[in-house]
């Protein structure tokens, strides 16, 4: 007896004797057998979650979770980064090749594609760490990727005043796209390369960008290019912020 498929079309003859007399309607179909096979699709366990990929079971488990890349790997070379390195006064910038910079030197790039109060706080934290490490000639560039250099570059003035000698603050060359040659990603918040000898040793592609988070892992890259030792926590380098004295009730 040949095996029928759960959907090939039933004759007649067999409709009529799998479905009870008091279920048949006058068109001859049946809602039993829609509610059973209802049934079965909640009860059994098919192996698919309800988000329409295959479940955690361990058979083909899917994750939706994809990397995202933004700029050169560990490992890789260096290729040229221009900048324009604003002045600490009302002086023109000056071009700089942070490639060329990071063979004598190790560096930690910051490249802030949006502006957002979690980006800033960690391009902080960056500078704090690389302060105490200032003897391994660390250094932190903070550069902002836009179309509009002239008034990027006068915002980074005044924001000066937050950050520690090591840092230098930057605009990119090539406008919101930033340098053609590393590939950043313009859907990431930041993109921070760490890099020594002309090579990229960590690459941090961040989209939501959090200093409790991310911090210990960026500080974690950068005390490796600095001569390795303990690691600072998040709390010990962040500033404290200022409170407001109050006076006394008597």
């Amino acid at each position: 007896m040949k095996a029928r498929s759960f959907f090939m079309k039933p004759t007649l003859a067999q409709h009529h004797r799998s479905v009870p007399l008091f279920c048949r309607t006058s068109t001859g179909r049946t809602l039993t057998r829609v509610i059973v096979f209802g049934l079965l699709c909640v009860l059994s366990p098919s192996g698919f979650s309800q988000e329409g990929g295959e479940s955690e079971d361990g058979k083909g488990a899917k994750s939706t979770d994809k990397k995202i890349f933004s700029g050169p790997q560990a490992g890789e070379t260096l290729s040229e980064v221009p900048v324009w390195v604003a002045s600490k006064d009302d002086q023109p910038s000056h071009k700089v090749d942070l490639a060329e910079f990071s063979k004598k030197s190790p560096v930690a790039i910051a490249f802030l594609h949006e502006k957002s109060r979690p980006a800033f706080g960690l391009a902080r934290l960056m500078s704090a760490f690389a302060q105490r490490r200032k003897e391994s000639g660390l250094q932190v560039v903070f550069v902002r990727l836009t179309e509009d250099r002239s008034s990027e570059e006068k915002w980074l003035r005044q924001i000066r005043r937050y950050f520690s000698g090591p840092t230098q603050l930057a605009v990119a060359d090539g406008g919101i796209e930033g340098p053609g040659s590393l590939g950043l990603n313009r859907l990431v918040a930041m993109t921070i390369l760490i890099a020594q000898d002309g090579k990229v040793t960590s690459n941090f592609a961040l989209t939501q960008v959090s200093t409790a988070t991310d911090g210990p892992l960026v500080l974690a890259a950068m005390n490796e290019v600095s001569g390795g030792g303990e690691v600072p926590s998040v709390t010990e380098l962040m500033p404290r912020a200022r409170r407001p004295d109050r006076k006394r009730e008597k």
